[in-house]
């Protein structure tokens, strides 16, 4: 378990959120401990922060800013 955890830090630290995020979603404690709202949230965000970088409706520096904020969590 702890070397899936230090594996997701990992992933994170790349800048490998949508990976991370879906490591994250399949471990029993993100599951059984009420985490499904949060990781499902964080995955939209994310997702629709690469649709808004795809399409060209986010400046780089807003895009960085909201990349960091997604990776706080």
């Amino acid at each position: 378990m702890q070397q899936n955890i230090n594996h997701i830090k990992q992933l994170i630290a790349d800048g490998a959120c949508d990976e991370a995020i879906d490591r994250l979603s399949a471990l029993p404690a993100a599951t059984g401990g009420g985490m499904e709202d949060e990781l499902v949230l964080l995955q939209n965000r994310l997702k629709h922060l690469n649709r808004a970088v795809a399409s060209g409706a986010i400046a780089r520096d807003d895009e960085n800013t909201d990349y960091a904020s997604i990776r706080i969590f």
